[in-house]
């Protein structure tokens, strides 16, 4: 779970959650292939694995609240 982006409540079955891993964070030779690599846990001890989402815009709202960059010294958010 990224710290930047924990879930705004518990999830009920099967709903889903989404999140992102930035590219320079994937070892390099795993970046064209990390969908494929990739598996998410659920509570229940199943195990999907990801599928390629070609639907998101390029820009625009992610739902879930705002998004802080954090890291050990500082944590940058929106303004209010």
């Amino acid at each position: 779970m990224r710290e930047d982006r924990p879930l705004p409540k518990r999830l009920k079955p099967d709903e889903s959650w989404a999140t992102w891993i930035y590219v320079d964070e994937v070892p390099s030779g795993f970046v064209d292939r990390v969908t494929a690599l990739s598996r998410a846990r659920l509570s229940t001890g199943r195990i999907l694995k990801a599928t390629d989402n070609m639907n998101i815009p390029p820009v625009g709202t992610v739902p879930g609240g705002p998004i802080s960059i954090v890291d050990s010294t500082t944590t940058v958010g929106p303004t209010q």
